[in-house]
């Protein structure tokens, strides 16, 4: 299979095993049995592959991150993507700073993201915004509905993903220049296709 393949595949089996958050599911034992197994696979899957970064986050801090991204995502309903996003911009670190040191926590967000956040949707803003920004839950809710609304406005994750990685002032400077938007969520999404593989393997590894 070329690497197309592969990551297809990885973001299909992904897909899969995050398709529902545990509450969406029918609620037999078997069934939230499996979803608890999947889940704990993805837990399992993440503290290895961040295991080796400056910051390594315990499985009871990342099953809240879990938590978090499925209470905040009722649009896209895509949690795998959100957690590719934190791989990207922190490696699970939830006092990472981006490069340019505007970026911050988990999910790289911007102060003034946070406050375009907050006013779309009638949040109260903190007044120590850079501080909140280091508050896991806080932080998590700010990059799932900035990106939502993102993609709302956009309609596909490309311009989407640039949106949040760059601002929208620069998607259209971008559209007008006639060059691609799709670095960001090529990235994303090639990160999503990594850990899907991860899961892949560990659950063959299980059987």
């Amino acid at each position: 299979m070329n690497n197309g393949g592969l990551k297809i595949a990885g973001i299909l089996f992904a897909l899969f095993v995050l398709s529902l958050p545990v509450g969406n599911l029918i609620h037999t034992k078997a069934m939230e049995g499996k979803a608890q197994h999947r889940r704990e696979l993805l837990v399992s899957a993440l503290e290895k592959r961040w295991s080796g970064k400056h910051y390594r986050p315990s499985p009871a801090e990342i099953r809240q991150w879990l938590d978090s991204i499925e209470r905040y995502d009722t649009f896209l309903l895509e949690p795998l993507r959100y957690i590719a996003m934190i791989d990207k911009e922190s490696s699970g670190n939830p006092t990472a700073r981006g490069d340019g040191g505007e970026s911050r926590g988990l999910g790289g967000v911007k102060v003034i993201h946070l406050i375009t956040v907050c006013y779309k949707h009638q949040l109260f803003i903190p007044p120590r915004k850079e501080v909140a920004l280091y508050n896991p839950d806080f932080n998590v809710r700010m990059m799932v509905l900035g990106y939502q609304d993102l993609y709302r406005l956009y309609k596909n994750h490309d311009d989407a993903g640039w949106g949040y990685n760059s601002g929208m002032g620069n998607v259209a400077e971008r559209k007008r220049a006639n060059e691609d938007c799709d670095k960001y969520n090529t990235d994303v999404e090639a990160r999503m296709a990594e850990i899907g593989r991860l899961i892949y393997q560990m659950e063959k590894r299980k059987e």
